[in-house]
């Protein structure tokens, strides 16, 4: 009796397609209604391990960037301190305008 609501609890709770479900529900025999509740609940893991993958894929990238990010300000923010910020613009106006001058 408990092995036969094991497979229709498995089919409910999965996030498989109701047509997969309503196989599962229709099964009279219980031994294959448990092994299509365990292809469910399998490929079910399988998803969500992709899934898993993914969103670690994404914050790993995202944390990159911010920790980048942070590094950059900091060093702005240390350049602004020892007064090397302006000698950075000055540097980039002299370059730009000796490019032009080579070109003329």
């Amino acid at each position: 009796f408990y092995l036969s609501k094991g497979g229709r609890f498995g089919a409910e709770i999965s996030g498989a397609n109701k047509l997969r479900c309503q196989q599962v529900l229709e099964e009279l025999d219980v031994h294959k209604r448990l092994k299509l509740t365990l292809e469910l609940v399998k490929k079910e893991m399988e998803i969500s391990k992709i899934q898993e993958s993914i969103a670690k894929a994404i914050e790993e990238k995202i944390s990159g960037e911010q920790s980048r990010y942070f590094l950059n300000e900091q060093l702005k923010a240390i350049k602004k301190e020892l007064g090397l910020e302006a000698d950075d613009k000055l540097l980039f106006l002299v370059c730009s305008h000796s490019s032009n001058l080579h070109l003329l």
